[in-house]
């Protein structure tokens, strides 16, 4: 199958291996859950040990996360939710997003 159409007089043309392979490229994008929960962070104003704290977690344990190296387990999710204000489901959805990205 060929999708035409014209953009600023061009026409290009994509194949679907082509789109495939793009969609591909944008899934290994995808970041690790720690980059939005670092963003958040800012926003609030917040560093790690703040966030540490409201969690009742070691200081190390919010950084394995930042860093890339742990996974949010389901009861992350739940703490991250009350601190953040942000459904857990949310928190999952990255890390499952995340895994799947990861795994092509």
């Amino acid at each position: 199958m060929e999708i035409k159409f014209a953009n600023d007089d061009l026409t290009r043309i994509y194949t679907d291996e082509a789109h495939k392979m793009s969609i591909a490229a944008l899934l290994n994008e995808v970041p690790h859950p720690g980059e939005f929960i670092r963003d958040e962070l800012e926003a609030r104003g917040w560093v790690q040990r703040d966030l540490a704290y409201i969690l009742d977690v070691p200081e190390r344990a919010v950084n394995m996360i930042l860093a890339g190296k742990q996974e949010i387990s389901p009861d992350m999710a739940q703490s991250l939710s009350k601190a953040f204000g942000i459904s857990a489901e949310y928190f999952l959805n990255l890390q499952k997003t995340y895994e799947r990205s990861h795994s092509l």
